[in-house]
Protein backbone atom coordinates (compact mmCIF):
# COMPACT_ATOMS: atom_id res chain seq x y z
CA UNK A 1 0.00 0.00 0.00
CA UNK A 2 2.33 2.48 0.73
CA UNK A 3 4.21 1.71 -2.45
CA UNK A 4 1.23 2.14 -4.20
CA UNK A 5 0.56 5.03 -2.78
CA UNK A 6 4.19 6.60 -3.55
CA UNK A 7 3.80 6.42 -7.33
CA UNK A 8 -0.14 7.85 -6.74
CA UNK A 9 1.22 10.76 -4.63
CA UNK A 10 4.72 11.31 -5.25
CA UNK A 11 5.60 9.93 -8.84
CA UNK A 12 2.32 10.64 -10.89
CA UNK A 13 3.64 14.40 -11.15
CA UNK A 14 6.49 13.24 -12.29
CA UNK A 15 5.77 10.82 -14.79
CA UNK A 16 2.51 12.81 -15.89
CA UNK A 17 5.31 15.63 -16.93
CA UNK A 18 7.97 13.56 -18.46
CA UNK A 19 4.84 12.08 -20.65
CA UNK A 20 4.07 15.50 -21.79
CA UNK A 21 8.17 16.67 -22.41
CA UNK A 22 7.92 13.42 -24.75
CA UNK A 23 5.10 14.55 -26.52
CA UNK A 24 6.28 18.16 -27.21
CA UNK A 25 9.61 16.36 -28.49
CA UNK A 26 7.83 14.15 -30.87
CA UNK A 27 5.83 17.59 -32.31
CA UNK A 28 9.35 18.92 -33.23
CA UNK A 29 10.42 16.11 -34.67
CA UNK A 30 10.53 16.32 -38.56
CA UNK A 31 7.69 15.60 -40.22
CA UNK A 32 6.50 11.95 -41.87
CA UNK A 33 7.89 11.66 -45.19
CA UNK A 34 10.71 14.59 -44.83
CA UNK A 35 14.44 13.67 -44.79
CA UNK A 36 17.32 16.13 -42.71
CA UNK A 37 20.43 16.13 -45.12
CA UNK A 38 23.20 15.12 -43.37
CA UNK A 39 24.52 18.85 -43.18
CA UNK A 40 21.33 19.86 -41.54
CA UNK A 41 22.22 17.24 -39.42
CA UNK A 42 25.78 18.11 -38.58
CA UNK A 43 24.31 22.08 -37.86
CA UNK A 44 22.01 20.89 -35.46
CA UNK A 45 24.32 18.82 -33.21
CA UNK A 46 27.24 22.05 -33.09
CA UNK A 47 23.90 24.24 -31.99
CA UNK A 48 22.88 21.60 -29.50
CA UNK A 49 26.57 21.04 -28.37
CA UNK A 50 27.19 24.97 -28.39
CA UNK A 51 23.70 25.62 -26.02
CA UNK A 52 24.88 26.63 -22.30
CA UNK A 53 22.62 23.88 -21.27
CA UNK A 54 23.65 21.46 -23.74
CA UNK A 55 23.78 17.48 -22.36
CA UNK A 56 24.92 14.58 -24.10
CA UNK A 57 21.66 11.90 -22.88
CA UNK A 58 22.26 8.67 -21.32
CA UNK A 59 20.04 5.58 -20.75
CA UNK A 60 18.30 5.35 -17.84
CA UNK A 61 17.74 1.62 -17.94
CA UNK A 62 19.01 -1.52 -19.93
CA UNK A 63 16.39 -2.17 -23.04
CA UNK A 64 17.25 -4.13 -26.21
CA UNK A 65 20.42 -2.44 -27.45
CA UNK A 66 20.76 -0.30 -24.88
CA UNK A 67 22.53 -0.40 -21.74
CA UNK A 68 22.25 2.28 -18.69
CA UNK A 69 24.71 4.35 -18.52
CA UNK A 70 25.60 3.81 -22.01
CA UNK A 71 25.04 7.61 -24.42
CA UNK A 72 21.44 7.28 -25.87
CA UNK A 73 22.06 7.86 -29.39
CA UNK A 74 18.41 7.61 -30.33
CA UNK A 75 17.69 9.73 -27.41
CA UNK A 76 19.97 12.91 -29.11
CA UNK A 77 18.49 12.16 -32.14
CA UNK A 78 15.44 12.98 -30.74
CA UNK A 79 16.74 16.09 -29.01
CA UNK A 80 18.13 17.49 -32.58
CA UNK A 81 14.44 16.50 -33.86
CA UNK A 82 15.61 13.61 -36.30
CA UNK A 83 14.28 10.71 -36.52
CA UNK A 84 15.30 7.95 -34.88
CA UNK A 85 19.00 7.19 -36.19
CA UNK A 86 19.93 10.49 -37.60
CA UNK A 87 23.22 10.28 -35.64
CA UNK A 88 23.90 7.48 -37.66
CA UNK A 89 23.79 7.26 -41.22
CA UNK A 90 26.84 8.29 -44.02
CA UNK A 91 27.81 11.00 -41.31
CA UNK A 92 27.17 8.83 -38.17
CA UNK A 93 31.05 7.93 -37.25
CA UNK A 94 32.00 11.32 -37.54
CA UNK A 95 29.25 12.51 -35.96
CA UNK A 96 29.38 10.10 -32.50
CA UNK A 97 33.40 11.57 -32.47
CA UNK A 98 32.51 14.81 -32.07
CA UNK A 99 29.95 14.05 -29.31
CA UNK A 100 32.80 11.79 -27.50
CA UNK A 101 35.27 14.67 -28.01
CA UNK A 102 32.21 17.37 -26.41
CA UNK A 103 32.12 14.33 -23.36
CA UNK A 104 35.63 15.06 -22.60
CA UNK A 105 35.62 19.15 -23.22
CA UNK A 106 33.14 19.39 -20.37
CA UNK A 107 29.38 18.51 -21.99
CA UNK A 108 27.75 16.85 -18.85
CA UNK A 109 25.84 13.42 -19.07
CA UNK A 110 22.36 13.19 -18.19
CA UNK A 111 20.26 10.31 -17.80
CA UNK A 112 17.23 10.71 -19.53
CA UNK A 113 16.23 13.17 -22.32
CA UNK A 114 12.96 15.28 -20.81
CA UNK A 115 13.35 18.32 -19.03
CA UNK A 116 11.20 17.17 -16.42
CA UNK A 117 13.92 15.63 -13.73
CA UNK A 118 12.50 13.13 -10.72
CA UNK A 119 11.61 14.43 -7.71
CA UNK A 120 13.89 13.84 -4.89
CA UNK A 121 13.06 11.16 -1.76
CA UNK A 122 13.71 9.82 1.36
CA UNK A 123 15.64 6.08 0.89
CA UNK A 124 15.36 3.21 2.82
CA UNK A 125 19.31 3.18 3.66
CA UNK A 126 18.77 7.18 4.66
CA UNK A 127 20.27 8.73 2.14
CA UNK A 128 18.54 11.27 -0.17
CA UNK A 129 18.39 11.14 -4.02
CA UNK A 130 15.77 11.04 -6.84
CA UNK A 131 13.66 8.18 -7.28
CA UNK A 132 14.96 7.27 -10.93
CA UNK A 133 18.04 8.48 -12.54
CA UNK A 134 15.73 10.45 -15.11
CA UNK A 135 12.93 9.93 -18.00
CA UNK A 136 13.30 8.19 -21.37
CA UNK A 137 11.21 6.58 -23.72
CA UNK A 138 11.34 3.29 -22.21
CA UNK A 139 11.23 3.52 -18.41
CA UNK A 140 8.54 6.35 -18.82
CA UNK A 141 6.71 3.72 -20.64
CA UNK A 142 7.51 0.75 -17.95
CA UNK A 143 6.74 3.39 -14.91
CA UNK A 144 3.21 4.34 -16.66
CA UNK A 145 2.27 0.82 -16.89
CA UNK A 146 3.43 0.45 -13.06
CA UNK A 147 1.54 4.03 -12.03
CA UNK A 148 -1.77 1.97 -13.83
CA UNK A 149 -1.02 -0.92 -11.92
CA UNK A 150 -0.43 0.92 -8.32
CA UNK A 151 -3.47 2.33 -8.84
CA UNK A 152 -5.33 -0.44 -8.87
CA UNK A 153 -3.95 -2.28 -5.81
CA UNK A 154 -4.63 0.88 -4.20
CA UNK A 155 -8.41 0.96 -5.30
CA UNK A 156 -8.61 -2.48 -4.60
CA UNK A 157 -7.51 -2.04 -1.11
CA UNK A 158 -9.10 0.79 0.12
CA UNK A 159 -12.54 -0.31 -1.31
CA UNK A 160 -12.47 -3.76 -0.99
CA UNK A 161 -14.11 -3.82 -4.84
CA UNK A 162 -14.06 -7.47 -6.51
CA UNK A 163 -12.00 -7.52 -9.89
CA UNK A 164 -14.45 -7.31 -12.25
CA UNK A 165 -16.10 -4.47 -10.69
CA UNK A 166 -12.68 -2.25 -10.62
CA UNK A 167 -11.85 -3.11 -14.26
CA UNK A 168 -15.15 -2.19 -15.04
CA UNK A 169 -14.38 0.97 -14.04
CA UNK A 170 -14.94 3.85 -16.96
CA UNK A 171 -14.09 7.04 -17.42
CA UNK A 172 -15.37 9.71 -15.74
CA UNK A 173 -16.63 7.46 -12.95
CA UNK A 174 -16.62 10.02 -9.91
CA UNK A 175 -19.40 11.32 -8.32
CA UNK A 176 -21.02 12.57 -5.46
CA UNK A 177 -23.72 10.89 -3.57
CA UNK A 178 -25.44 12.22 -0.26
CA UNK A 179 -22.69 15.11 -0.34
CA UNK A 180 -19.35 12.27 -0.23
CA UNK A 181 -17.61 11.12 -3.14
CA UNK A 182 -18.38 7.62 -4.91
CA UNK A 183 -17.29 5.40 -7.80
CA UNK A 184 -19.68 4.34 -10.55
CA UNK A 185 -18.75 0.67 -11.62
CA UNK A 186 -20.78 -2.25 -12.12
CA UNK A 187 -21.68 -5.25 -10.23
CA UNK A 188 -20.91 -8.64 -12.07
CA UNK A 189 -21.22 -11.21 -9.56
CA UNK A 190 -24.42 -12.67 -9.85
CA UNK A 191 -25.96 -10.06 -11.67
CA UNK A 192 -26.39 -12.02 -14.61
CA UNK A 193 -25.16 -10.70 -18.31
CA UNK A 194 -24.37 -7.10 -18.53
CA UNK A 195 -24.42 -7.54 -14.68
CA UNK A 196 -26.04 -4.14 -12.37
CA UNK A 197 -24.79 -0.69 -12.25
CA UNK A 198 -24.13 0.44 -9.02
CA UNK A 199 -21.34 3.08 -6.74
CA UNK A 200 -19.32 2.70 -3.87
CA UNK A 201 -18.33 5.36 -1.05
CA UNK A 202 -14.96 6.27 -1.44
CA UNK A 203 -12.52 8.24 0.29
CA UNK A 204 -10.21 11.31 -0.99
CA UNK A 205 -7.28 8.67 -1.34
CA UNK A 206 -9.15 7.20 -3.50
CA UNK A 207 -10.37 10.07 -5.76
CA UNK A 208 -6.60 10.85 -6.34
CA UNK A 209 -5.81 7.27 -7.62
CA UNK A 210 -9.00 7.51 -9.71
CA UNK A 211 -8.08 10.56 -11.55
CA UNK A 212 -4.47 9.70 -11.84
CA UNK A 213 -5.65 6.62 -13.77
CA UNK A 214 -7.72 8.68 -15.76
CA UNK A 215 -4.64 10.56 -17.15
CA UNK A 216 -3.27 8.02 -18.62
CA UNK A 217 -5.88 5.32 -19.81
CA UNK A 218 -6.44 5.02 -23.75
CA UNK A 219 -9.86 3.44 -23.18
CA UNK A 220 -12.88 5.10 -22.22
CA UNK A 221 -14.84 2.64 -20.88
CA UNK A 222 -12.00 0.96 -18.80
CA UNK A 223 -9.57 3.09 -16.66
CA UNK A 224 -7.44 -0.02 -15.79
CA UNK A 225 -7.67 -2.14 -19.02
CA UNK A 226 -6.29 0.41 -21.43
CA UNK A 227 -4.01 -1.35 -25.01
CA UNK A 228 -1.11 -0.67 -26.18
CA UNK A 229 -2.04 0.24 -29.31
CA UNK A 230 1.35 0.70 -30.38
CA UNK A 231 3.24 3.13 -28.95
CA UNK A 232 5.53 2.58 -26.68
CA UNK A 233 4.63 5.15 -24.39
CA UNK A 234 1.09 3.46 -24.30
CA UNK A 235 -0.34 0.56 -21.52
CA UNK A 236 0.11 -2.42 -22.67
CA UNK A 237 -3.14 -4.78 -22.73
CA UNK A 238 -4.14 -5.23 -18.76
CA UNK A 239 -3.93 -8.27 -17.12
CA UNK A 240 -3.78 -8.46 -13.57
CA UNK A 241 -2.05 -11.20 -12.23
CA UNK A 242 0.58 -10.38 -14.35
CA UNK A 243 0.99 -6.73 -13.85
CA UNK A 244 0.75 -7.11 -10.03
CA UNK A 245 3.80 -9.39 -10.02
CA UNK A 246 5.39 -7.06 -12.31
CA UNK A 247 4.95 -4.32 -10.40
CA UNK A 248 6.01 -5.80 -6.79
CA UNK A 249 9.34 -6.76 -8.49
CA UNK A 250 10.19 -3.84 -10.25
CA UNK A 251 9.52 -2.01 -7.03
CA UNK A 252 11.71 -4.22 -4.84
CA UNK A 253 14.29 -4.49 -7.71
CA UNK A 254 15.06 -0.89 -8.07
CA UNK A 255 14.93 -0.41 -3.76
CA UNK A 256 16.35 1.73 -1.81
CA UNK A 257 17.08 4.06 -4.82
CA UNK A 258 13.72 4.63 -5.36
CA UNK A 259 12.33 5.36 -1.69
CA UNK A 260 10.97 2.29 -1.57
CA UNK A 261 10.83 -0.59 0.74
CA UNK A 262 11.27 -4.19 -1.03
CA UNK A 263 8.44 -5.95 -1.51
CA UNK A 264 8.63 -9.58 -0.24
CA UNK A 265 8.38 -12.27 -3.16
CA UNK A 266 5.11 -13.19 -2.57
CA UNK A 267 2.09 -14.30 -5.38
CA UNK A 268 -0.42 -11.97 -5.27
CA UNK A 269 -3.99 -11.99 -6.25
CA UNK A 270 -7.29 -9.51 -6.45
CA UNK A 271 -9.36 -10.97 -4.02
CA UNK A 272 -6.49 -11.11 -1.36
CA UNK A 273 -6.64 -7.44 -1.22
CA UNK A 274 -10.79 -7.90 -0.56
CA UNK A 275 -9.83 -10.79 2.44
CA UNK A 276 -7.05 -9.13 3.76
CA UNK A 277 -8.35 -5.72 4.56
CA UNK A 278 -11.89 -7.25 5.62
CA UNK A 279 -10.04 -9.60 7.92
CA UNK A 280 -8.00 -6.58 9.57
CA UNK A 281 -10.79 -4.37 9.92
CA UNK A 282 -12.61 -7.30 11.85
CA UNK A 283 -10.24 -7.78 14.16
CA UNK A 284 -8.81 -4.20 14.74
CA UNK A 285 -10.29 -2.89 17.89
CA UNK A 286 -13.77 -1.08 16.71
CA UNK A 287 -12.97 -2.85 13.50
CA UNK A 288 -16.90 -2.99 12.25
CA UNK A 289 -17.06 0.99 12.53
CA UNK A 290 -13.51 1.08 11.22
CA UNK A 291 -15.14 -0.83 8.08
CA UNK A 292 -18.14 1.44 8.19
CA UNK A 293 -15.84 4.43 7.70
CA UNK A 294 -13.31 2.89 4.97
CA UNK A 295 -16.73 2.14 2.93
CA UNK A 296 -18.33 5.12 3.74
CA UNK A 297 -21.12 3.34 4.84
CA UNK A 298 -21.21 4.43 7.94
CA UNK A 299 -25.26 4.28 8.89
CA UNK A 300 -25.20 0.41 7.19
CA UNK A 301 -24.39 -1.56 10.14
CA UNK A 302 -25.82 -4.53 8.48
CA UNK A 303 -22.90 -4.32 5.90
CA UNK A 304 -20.03 -4.15 8.53
CA UNK A 305 -21.41 -7.01 9.99
CA UNK A 306 -21.73 -9.15 6.93
CA UNK A 307 -18.63 -8.37 5.89
CA UNK A 308 -16.56 -8.75 8.98
CA UNK A 309 -18.67 -11.69 10.64
CA UNK A 310 -18.50 -13.84 7.07
CA UNK A 311 -15.98 -13.02 4.63
CA UNK A 312 -13.32 -11.36 6.78
CA UNK A 313 -13.38 -14.59 9.32
CA UNK A 314 -9.31 -15.06 9.60
CA UNK A 315 -7.89 -18.64 9.17
CA UNK A 316 -6.82 -20.33 12.03
CA UNK A 317 -2.68 -19.40 11.42
CA UNK A 318 -3.97 -16.00 10.55
CA UNK A 319 -6.11 -15.37 13.83
CA UNK A 320 -2.82 -16.44 15.99
CA UNK A 321 -0.21 -14.13 14.09
CA UNK A 322 -2.68 -11.07 14.59
CA UNK A 323 -3.58 -11.67 18.13
CA UNK A 324 0.27 -12.01 18.73
CA UNK A 325 0.74 -8.33 16.81
CA UNK A 326 -2.00 -6.67 18.06
CA UNK A 327 -1.22 -7.63 21.71
CA UNK A 328 2.59 -6.23 20.96
CA UNK A 329 1.31 -2.98 19.66
CA UNK A 330 -1.02 -2.60 22.58
CA UNK A 331 1.80 -3.06 24.93
CA UNK A 332 3.43 -0.49 22.80
CA UNK A 333 1.03 2.06 23.56
CA UNK A 334 0.56 1.22 27.17
CA UNK A 335 4.13 2.00 27.54
CA UNK A 336 3.11 6.08 27.86
CA UNK A 337 0.61 5.07 30.54
CA UNK A 338 2.71 3.14 32.31
CA UNK A 339 5.70 5.96 32.03
CA UNK A 340 2.88 8.64 33.40
CA UNK A 341 1.58 6.58 36.01
CA UNK A 342 4.64 5.82 38.06
CA UNK A 343 5.44 9.05 37.49
CA UNK A 344 2.30 9.82 40.22
CA UNK A 345 -0.21 11.16 37.63
CA UNK A 346 -3.42 10.34 37.18
CA UNK A 347 -4.16 9.04 34.17
CA UNK A 348 -7.27 7.05 34.15
CA UNK A 349 -11.71 7.34 34.85
CA UNK A 350 -14.14 4.46 34.40
CA UNK A 351 -14.72 1.55 35.97
CA UNK A 352 -12.19 -0.33 35.48
CA UNK A 353 -9.54 1.99 36.34
CA UNK A 354 -8.75 0.58 39.87
CA UNK A 355 -8.17 -3.00 37.87
CA UNK A 356 -5.60 -1.24 35.27
CA UNK A 357 -3.58 0.60 37.50
CA UNK A 358 -3.18 -2.45 39.60
CA UNK A 359 -1.83 -4.50 36.76
CA UNK A 360 0.59 -1.10 36.06
CA UNK A 361 1.83 -1.61 38.98
CA UNK A 362 2.19 -5.08 39.22
CA UNK A 363 4.53 -4.68 36.36
CA UNK A 364 6.35 -1.71 37.99
CA UNK A 365 7.22 -4.38 40.43
CA UNK A 366 8.31 -6.95 38.18
CA UNK A 367 10.83 -4.31 36.52
CA UNK A 368 12.69 -3.26 39.78
CA UNK A 369 12.80 -6.91 40.54
CA UNK A 370 14.61 -7.45 37.17
CA UNK A 371 18.51 -7.43 36.83
CA UNK A 372 17.94 -5.90 33.03
CA UNK A 373 18.00 -2.33 33.68
CA UNK A 374 14.45 -0.38 34.18
CA UNK A 375 14.89 1.41 30.86
CA UNK A 376 14.86 -1.35 28.13
CA UNK A 377 11.65 -0.73 26.93
CA UNK A 378 11.13 -3.89 24.96
CA UNK A 379 11.54 -6.15 28.33
CA UNK A 380 9.17 -3.27 29.61
CA UNK A 381 6.84 -4.10 26.70
CA UNK A 382 7.31 -7.36 26.79
CA UNK A 383 5.78 -7.38 30.79
CA UNK A 384 2.74 -5.47 29.53
CA UNK A 385 2.22 -7.56 27.04
CA UNK A 386 2.13 -10.76 29.91
CA UNK A 387 0.06 -8.54 32.19
CA UNK A 388 -2.54 -7.03 29.85
CA UNK A 389 -3.28 -10.17 27.42
CA UNK A 390 -6.77 -9.57 27.09
CA UNK A 391 -6.77 -5.70 26.61
CA UNK A 392 -7.93 -4.10 23.69
CA UNK A 393 -7.71 -0.41 22.62
CA UNK A 394 -10.16 1.75 21.51
CA UNK A 395 -11.30 4.96 20.57
CA UNK A 396 -13.78 5.40 23.43
CA UNK A 397 -11.98 3.32 26.23
CA UNK A 398 -9.61 0.22 26.83
CA UNK A 399 -11.76 -3.09 27.20
CA UNK A 400 -9.70 -5.09 29.89
CA UNK A 401 -11.04 -8.04 28.07
CA UNK A 402 -11.92 -10.19 31.75
CA UNK A 403 -15.15 -12.26 30.42
CA UNK A 404 -16.04 -12.84 33.92
CA UNK A 405 -16.37 -8.66 34.96
CA UNK A 406 -17.42 -7.96 30.73
CA UNK A 407 -21.51 -6.34 31.12
CA UNK A 408 -22.07 -7.22 27.40
CA UNK A 409 -21.85 -10.85 27.77
CA UNK A 410 -24.20 -10.84 30.18
CA UNK A 411 -27.27 -13.21 29.59
CA UNK A 412 -26.01 -14.65 26.38
CA UNK A 413 -25.65 -18.55 26.27
CA UNK A 414 -22.19 -19.78 26.51
CA UNK A 415 -20.87 -20.43 23.48
CA UNK A 416 -21.09 -16.76 22.37
CA UNK A 417 -19.55 -15.96 25.98
CA UNK A 418 -16.43 -18.38 24.73
CA UNK A 419 -15.68 -15.70 22.16
CA UNK A 420 -15.23 -13.23 24.49
CA UNK A 421 -16.21 -9.63 25.40
CA UNK A 422 -18.47 -7.74 22.68
CA UNK A 423 -16.65 -4.37 21.42
CA UNK A 424 -19.87 -3.52 19.87
CA UNK A 425 -22.16 -3.92 22.71
CA UNK A 426 -20.08 -2.02 24.95
CA UNK A 427 -20.63 0.03 27.98
CA UNK A 428 -18.21 1.61 28.14
CA UNK A 429 -19.37 3.83 31.42
CA UNK A 430 -20.90 0.81 33.52
CA UNK A 431 -18.49 -2.60 32.27
CA UNK A 432 -15.90 -3.14 35.10
CA UNK A 433 -13.33 -4.05 32.00
CA UNK A 434 -13.66 -0.11 30.93
CA UNK A 435 -11.17 2.16 31.33
CA UNK A 436 -10.77 5.89 30.04
CA UNK A 437 -7.82 7.26 29.53
CA UNK A 438 -6.26 10.96 29.00
CA UNK A 439 -5.99 10.25 25.68
CA UNK A 440 -9.95 9.60 25.35
CA UNK A 441 -10.69 12.37 26.74
CA UNK A 442 -11.37 14.43 23.81
CA UNK A 443 -14.07 12.12 22.28
CA UNK A 444 -16.08 12.08 25.78
CA UNK A 445 -15.71 15.95 26.23
CA UNK A 446 -17.14 16.49 22.32
CA UNK A 447 -20.18 14.25 23.12
CA UNK A 448 -21.00 16.03 26.27
CA UNK A 449 -20.73 19.27 24.35
CA UNK A 450 -22.36 18.29 21.38
CA UNK A 451 -25.66 16.66 23.75
CA UNK A 452 -25.45 19.99 25.50
CA UNK A 453 -25.97 21.92 22.68
CA UNK A 454 -28.85 19.70 21.81
CA UNK A 455 -30.99 19.92 24.96
CA UNK A 456 -30.80 23.68 24.92
CA UNK A 457 -33.69 23.37 22.31
CA UNK A 458 -36.44 23.86 24.03
CA UNK A 459 -38.69 22.88 20.96
CA UNK A 460 -37.81 19.13 21.67
CA UNK A 461 -40.46 16.60 22.34
CA UNK A 462 -40.24 15.73 26.19
CA UNK A 463 -39.55 11.93 25.27
CA UNK A 464 -36.48 12.50 23.37
CA UNK A 465 -35.30 14.92 25.84
CA UNK A 466 -35.44 12.43 28.64
CA UNK A 467 -33.17 10.24 26.60
CA UNK A 468 -30.60 12.66 25.73
CA UNK A 469 -30.44 13.66 29.33
CA UNK A 470 -30.10 10.41 30.17
CA UNK A 471 -27.22 9.87 27.71
CA UNK A 472 -25.31 13.28 28.96
CA UNK A 473 -25.44 11.67 32.60
CA UNK A 474 -24.00 9.11 31.90
CA UNK A 475 -20.73 10.99 30.03
CA UNK A 476 -21.01 13.07 32.49
CA UNK A 477 -20.13 10.30 34.96
CA UNK A 478 -16.86 10.22 33.26
CA UNK A 479 -15.96 13.99 32.27
CA UNK A 480 -17.29 15.04 36.04
CA UNK A 481 -15.23 12.12 37.66
CA UNK A 482 -11.33 12.68 39.07
CA UNK A 483 -8.35 10.45 37.25
CA UNK A 484 -6.60 7.98 39.30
Amino acid sequence: MRACWTYIDVFAPDLLAARDDLDQLDALMDPPGARATSADIDQRLEQWLARPDAFIPVHVVTVGRGVKGAINWSGLSTLLGCKVGGISGPGGPARRRRVQDAIRAGVPERPGITATQPAIVDRPDDRRGPWCPGFELANVRREITNLRDAAYIFVGLMTMMRDSEIQGIPVGCLGTRYGAPVIHSTVVKDRGPGGQPDSWWISDPVVKAIEVAEKITLSPTRIFGSLYQGNQRELRSFDVHDEIGRFTSWVTAHSPDNGLDPIPDFRLAPHMFRRTMAVITANEPDGEIALGITLKHNATRALANSLTSGYGTPTPDWAREFRHQAQDVAAGELVADWARHTAGQPIARGPGATTFLAGLDDVTDKVADNPVKTGDERLLRDMLRDEFSTIELGPLNHCLGVTADAQCLKNLADEARGAGPLRSLCSPTTCMNSVITEAHMPVWLAEEADLTARLKDRRMAKVHRQRLQAQLDQVRSITRQEPT
